[in-house]
């Protein structure tokens, strides 16, 4: 958190959480492509091994290049300002928001299931507390 301001933490974080998802979905669609144009370019059927090794050795030397630049970066040292402005802050957490993200989040993947109806109840607990 040291590495952005207070007034670009929003952004980046925003920023990071729909990076995320995209590139989880192009992720995975190049990897479940992968194996059959592999098995085109080498003249094989998409039955056999050699297709799915060449796509797994593929993602790793992806992945050894992610280490790579890992390795490269750098800590960035914390500022003690930012960490004052916080305690001195002293607002309450945004319940209301917490509980609807977490209703949402909940039912998206399952319509009905025992987690939603008990973020369902949280929510309205503490939709009752900010209520004046």
């Amino acid at each position: 958190m040291a590495a952005t301001s207070s007034d670009e933490r929003n952004l980046a974080f925003s920023v990071q959480a729909a990076i995320w998802p995209f590139f989880g979905f192009v992720g995975n669609l190049v990897g479940g492509l992968l194996p059959g144009l592999f098995a085109f370019l080498l003249g094989v059927t998409s039955t056999q091994a050699a297709p799915y090794r060449l796509a797994l050795l593929l993602a790793s030397a992806i992945n050894f290049l992610a280490v790579l630049a890992i390795w490269q970066m750098e800590e960035v040292a914390a500022t003690p300002v930012a960490a004052t402005q916080a305690q001195s802050n002293g607002s309450a957490l945004p319940w209301r928001v917490i509980g609807v993200v977490a209703l949402i989040s909940c039912y998206a993947p399952v319509a009905s299931t025992p987690c939603a109806s008990s973020l369902a109840s949280i929510w309205i607990v503490c939709w009752r507390r900010q209520q004046p």
